[in-house]
């Protein structure tokens, strides 16, 4: 569990830190160190998102801390490939749900596969709050680059949680074959609640090493010896003209953003131009 407010310094800087260099040492040797036998997970939780998709406040969420973050990423994407575990990161603070995946670069992923509202590969991150909201009809979540790939949008609802659960059992390594290859796997399954009712579930697995499956994956020339997470339930209504009008709200919310902090730049910019000035007179 991170705390992304004590510690961090001004964001948007080649420098900035979120989680000071004692918290960041000690998160990176947790992503290193291998988990005890039949453990086949590391979850993270953040009070604010990892992704950048959220295009209002983003620099108050990892997004205003990027360099950081990519060391951390790098850090997970490697206990992925090294430990034979996967990374699950959970966070919260935005008023709406976002599931977003970050591909290993090293995977070398097809743009169709990088593609938005795709299930797929990655490190995930399942990101809903607070339990008890109100929410704005606007639209602040997009995708708008291949490092972070938006898997799931839920902004309506005045209640939203998630639940997840942890079981052991059969699951496809490859859910895209023609003929499906159960193997035993570790499951991770996310249930989303809007309002009291699940509306969208998702899982990862992970195969047990032993597991014909497993080596299946392999076999077929997979780019990930982890199977690509997958939809299992999805109620959410699909996108209409409305979300159009709400998606340019929160664009346009976004473009009044950037115009303040402009105006502001010139204005400081100007202001010390003047006191230049008056230096040398």
């Amino acid at each position: 569990m991170l705390d992304t407010r004590t510690y961090r310094s001004g964001p948007s800087q080649e420098n900035s830190t979120i989680l000071g260099s004692a918290q960041l040492q000690s998160l990176l040797a947790y992503l290193s160190t291998p988990e005890p036998a039949g453990v086949y997970w590391k979850i993270i939780s953040s009070s604010v998102p990892f992704t950048k998709n959220w295009h209002v406040g983003t620099t108050d969420t990892w997004g205003g801390f990027l360099n950081e973050r990519r060391t951390v990423f790098e850090a997970m994407w490697r206990a992925e490939r090294d430990l034979d575990v996967r990374v699950v990161l959970l966070s919260g603070d935005r008023h709406e749900f976002g599931a977003t995946r970050f591909p290993d670069p090293s995977l070398a992923l097809s743009p169709s596969e990088l593609q938005p509202d795709t299930a797929g590969l990655g490190v995930h991150e399942f990101s809903v709050g607070p339990l008890n909201m109100f929410y704005l009809p606007i639209r602040s979540y997009y995708q708008t680059d291949d490092e972070d790939v938006a898997v799931k949008y839920a902004p309506d609802g005045n209640s939203k949680f998630g639940y997840i659960d942890i079981a052991d059992g059969l699951d496809d390594v490859d859910p895209s074959a023609e003929v499906p290859v159960p193997a035993r796997s570790s499951m991770l399954t996310y249930s989303l609640y809007v309002d009291g009712e699940v509306v969208w579930k998702y899982r990862l697995s992970i195969p047990f090493e032993s597991a014909a499956g497993a080596r299946a994956i392999q076999d077929a020339g997979k780019k990930s010896h982890f199977p690509p997470g997958r939809v299992l339930e999805d109620k959410l209504a699909k996108n209409g003209w409305d979300v159009v009008v709400k998606t340019g709200i929160g664009r346009a919310e976004e473009l009044v953003r950037h115009c303040i902090d402009a105006t502001t730049a010139a204005y400081i910019g100007l202001l010390d131009r003047f006191a230049a000035k008056e230096r040398l007179a």
